[in-house]
Order: C-alpha cells, then sequence, then structure tokens
C-alpha cells in the first residue's frame, strides 16, 4: 500500500508512523508490510496459534474507524474480493465490517511486486506477455463480473518465484458504468495512481467533489498498456514532475515509439501497445479477454521462433 511520492494517489500525506496492532479480532499481526493513510496491512496467523507458525495471512486494518468513506471502500473492496474467484486476482478470505475494528482477510502470497522486477530491468519480452497476459485474465474476471479495477499498476502486481501474477488491492474496484465516489469534503477527486491512469479518468481528476468520469474495462486496460510499455521499454512512457504534468500528459501525450526504443520487438506487439494507450477509449481493444488472446498469441509466436 506505500505509495511513491512522485505517484501519489491523492494529494494527501500518509502517516509517518503507523499505530502498532496487539490484535485484530481472532488474529495475531505478526509484522507490519505496508500502510497508507486510510489502512494498515499486517502479516497475521490466527489466534492461539504457536508463535513459531510462519503467518500466512495479510490483515488490512482500517486505522480511523469514524472515516464513513474508508468504511464504505472497505466494504466494496470485500464484496469484490468475495464474489470474484480467479486465479489471478487476490481473494478476500473474510472480513469484518459491522462494527470496529474494520478489517479484511486475505492469503499471505509469496514474492515480490512487479515494481520489484521492472527497478531491475530484468523481465524478458516471453515473460513481459505473460504477466500482461495473467493480469488481463484477472481483469476479463472482474468486468465478467460487472467490475473495474482502478488501479492497474507493477505495485499492485505480486509475483511468485515461479512467475505467477496476482493483481491485489481493490480499494478503488468500480461497478461497470458506476461514476466515482464523492470524495471526503475539501480532498481531491484523484482515484487511482497518476502515472497509470487513463486519460478519460485524468481529466478533472484534482477538481473537489464527485468526478463525471465512468469506471469502465477500457480504462484498466489503458493502464495495463502503461505497465506493459514500462516492462518492454524499461521505463514509462509518461513521466512527469508535478502530479498536474503527469495527468496532462496522459490527457494529451503522445507514447514515444516503442519500436524505436526496442526494435527487436515484433510488430504486432507493438500496434497491441499502441492501441492500449489510444487516448480514445473507443480506440483501444474492447474487452480484455481480447487482449488476453492477442498475448497468448505472441506469446506462442515467440514460443515458435525459439
Amino acid at each position: 500500500m506505500t505509495t511513491q511520492t512522485q505517484t501519489p494517489r491523492r494529494a494527501i500525506a500518509r502517516p509517518e508512523r503507523p499505530p502498532s496492532v496487539a490484535a485484530v479480532g481472532p488474529w495475531q499481526p505478526v509484522a507490519r508490510v505496508g500502510w497508507g493513510r486510510r489502512a494498515g496491512v499486517y502479516l497475521a496467523r490466527p489466534e492461539h496459534s504457536p508463535p513459531t507458525l510462519p503467518p500466512s495471512y495479510v490483515v488490512k486494518l482500517l486505522l480511523d474507524e469514524t472515516d464513513a468513506w474508508s468504511i464504505e471502500a472497505l466494504r466494496r473492496e470485500a464484496e469484490v474480493g468475495r464474489s470474484v474467484s480467479h486465479a489471478h486476482l487476490v481473494p478476500v478470505l473474510s472480513a469484518h465490517l459491522d462494527k470496529p475494528p474494520y478489517y479484511l482477510v486475505m492469503p499471505r502470497l509469496s514474492g515480490r511486486t512487479l515494481t520489484v522486477h521492472v527497478a531491475k530491468r530484468r523481465i524478458s519480452t516471453a515473460m513481459a506477455l505473460c504477466y500482461a497476459r495473467q493480469i488481463a485474465e484477472a481483469l476479463a474476471a472482474l468486468d465478467e463480473s460487472g467490475w473495474t479495477h482502478g488501479d492497474v499498476k507493477p505495485d499492485n502486481v505480486v509475483v511468485s518465484p515461479e512467475g505467477h501474477a496476482t493483481l491485489i488491492d481493490l480499494e478503488f474496484a468500480r461497478r461497470r458504468g458506476q461514476g466515482q465516489a464523492r470524495q471526503p469534503a475539501g480532498e481531491p477527486a484523484l482515484l487511482g495512481t497518476a502515472l497509470y491512469m487513463a486519460p478519460e479518468l485524468a481529466v478533472g481528476a484534482l477538481a473537489a467533489g464527485e468526478s463525471t468520469a465512468r469506471a469502465d474495462i477500457q480504462s484498466d486496460l489503458y493502464s495495463l498498456g502503461i505497465m506493459l510499455y514500462e516492462m518492454l521499454a524499461g521505463q514509462r512512457p509518461f513521466t512527469g514532475r508535478t502530479l498536474p504534468e503527469v495527468l496532462r500528459q496522459q490527457r494529451e501525450g503522445r507514447a514515444p515509439s516503442l519500436r524505436a526504443r526496442c526494435p527487436w520487438l515484433p510488430c504486432e506487439l507493438a500496434l497491441l501497445v499502441r492501441q492500449l494507450l489510444a487516448k480514445d477509449p473507443l480506440r483501444r481493444p474492447q474487452t480484455a479477454r481480447e487482449v488476453v488472446r492477442r498475448l497468448m498469441a505472441l506469446e506462442m509466436e515467440l514460443l515458435a521462433d525459439r
């Protein structure tokens, strides 16, 4: 949940020292592994477990028990994580949402985030296709159940040592076609991460109140396109020193040619990335299943060429 300073989800600061927790309902927190302004994330084991038992669960605990917006977001996250089951989407195993403490329980995932792999620049074309295809499969499962993810980015993808990719963090999930929720008074309406945000969501993203943008699979696919470009080229197509600058590039900038940066890539792959990054959602692939099929075909082609 830790957010990089140059790509804030919202223009608000997280607490420097999240509180330590002795117990969360029937769970024993063992170590804090992440936090944001609204929630802390802890490795945990069931209560009364021996202290030698490795923690196999993750508890996401709401920090402010009076924040109605955060409670509603946690309830929505629980609804998505319990109703959409897919091998590449993190499940919510249980939740406590009727009264404090408010929390979710998820399985502990082995591996590291895709951000770590990108930073090391050790992602081959074959692995980039494999990771992108797995995330597209998770997005297809969400879309076919009537949901969008809302924050697709490397920080929200955990890759196991065996190469299994899991899409995590359903905090910004929305019903398909649903507008963004009204924010607490005085806070900006930026929901998501600017460097991976689709142009239609970037429009007016810093304005207070309720955004007119509607959640759609095409927005998630744009974010997937940014992520795929970054895996292949080793850098994102759009950068900026300030949040308004990043959002302006998302709305108006043209991504540098992927083939110019990586001339060895197949033309069909460069075409797919360019289509995913189209400013007009209607010019992007219209379903995640289409993206899965095209990525799978590219994987097979690459395998055949070896």
